[in-house]
């Protein structure tokens, strides 16, 4: 499966890593701006959740987020 199909079936936000060293390639992909890593095929896929304070509130909430590791393509 490669990235540019996942973000078809999903609505969640995806933050893509680089499946050799870690490194965050995007933190929200997004079709339109990150076409360089549409193709790169998925190597692994795990949730995580962000937690956002309010400054100004008691209210607090959390938002799910796919990250996958893709494969490496040197530049």
């Amino acid at each position: 499966m490669i990235i540019k199909e996942l973000a078809e079936l999903t609505n969640s936000v995806i933050k893509v890593k680089d499946g050799w060293d870690g490194k965050v390639l995007c933190y929200r992909y997004q079709v339109d701006k990150h076409n360089h890593l549409a193709d790169r095929e998925v190597l692994g896929v795990w949730a995580e959740i962000d937690v956002a304070k309010r400054t100004h509130g008691f209210d607090s909430f959390a938002k799910p987020i796919i990250c996958v590791y893709v494969v490496h393509k040197e530049d």
